[in-house]
């Protein structure tokens, strides 16, 4: 008999005090400030979930319990929005760098690295933020299809090395979309994990952004976002989950057929805790 061997993949987020120095750093002045006025609460914490090629009535029949959630829950959605380029890198560009489609300060060819890009989750880091940056499909990534991407790393916690290794050993192509699963998850459920490992690390006691893209459960199959009906699965309904104060939900691009883009968004600041 001959036996196959496997990797496993866990949705693991070390803890921001051992993750770097710098950010201990963040985390040793958030505690300074906390022990010096105990009322005094963090700033509010950015948490972005994206999802790539879904329209606003796509999502409203594929997505059914995501969105009677957010009606249920005071999301306030944002309509009158359309899209600025043609595939989410210069939408993105556009959103988080404050740049114009073509009119990109820090990045002019293919060759060119993206760090020098003036990008929102950078003003965070600054005011020791935490951040973070998700994307489940390393193979058309939007910061690295056909282009260079970061030499240096982004972002406090990047995903990209663990998905690029996972993508290697699918054996997907290089510009695939989509991947099996692997660990026994989905790469749309490896990434919810990883978002909610991530919640539970920090709490309320440090603040955060947090900028994830599911691209592989639609990308390539019209009917993908029926099967798991993804965003009802993330509203925190594991227990002492910790809310983010700012939630933006972002659906974009519907396979290059409507140009409209959905953004919705909710102001909160509650733990919230449910019963398994």
């Amino acid at each position: 008999m001959k036996l196959k061997s496997t990797t496993q993949f866990e949705a693991v987020t070390v803890p921001p005090s051992k993750l770097s120095n710098s950010t201990a750093e963040k985390t040793k002045i958030w505690e300074k400030i906390k022990n010096e006025d105990k009322t005094r609460l963090p700033p509010p914490s950015i948490l972005i979930i994206g999802i790539d090629s879904i329209s606003r009535l796509h999502m409203y029949r594929q997505l059914p319990k995501t969105k009677q959630y957010l009606d249920s829950n005071d999301f306030i959605e944002m309509r009158g929005y359309t899209k600025i380029g043609e595939n989410t890198f210069p939408n993105i560009m556009g959103a988080i760098g404050g740049m114009e489609p073509n009119k990109y300060t820090c990045w002019h060819k293919r060759e060119d690295k993206m760090d020098d890009c003036p990008f929102l989750w950078k003003n965070f880091s600054q005011n020791n933020y935490l951040t973070a940056l998700l994307e489940d499909a390393p193979g058309i990534a939007i910061f690295n299809y056909e282009k260079t991407g970061f030499v240096s790393q982004p972002t406090d916690y990047y995903l990209r090395p663990a998905m690029v290794a996972a993508h290697l050993q699918e054996g997907r192509a290089k510009n695939s979309g989509t991947m099996s699963c692997f660990g026994g998850l989905s790469p749309t459920e490896y990434m919810i994990d990883y978002i909610k490992t991530f919640l539970l690390r920090t709490g309320t006691n440090y603040p955060y952004f947090l900028l994830s893209w599911f691209t592989s459960i639609g990308h390539d199959d019209f009917n993908g976002l029926e099967v798991t009906n993804v965003f009802y699965l993330i509203k925190y309904n594991d227990r002492f989950i910790y809310a983010p104060d700012v939630v933006i939900y972002i659906y974009s691009l519907s396979v290059r057929v409507c140009h409209t883009a959905l953004i919705i968004y909710i102001i909160k600041s509650v733990m919230v805790r449910n019963e398994i």
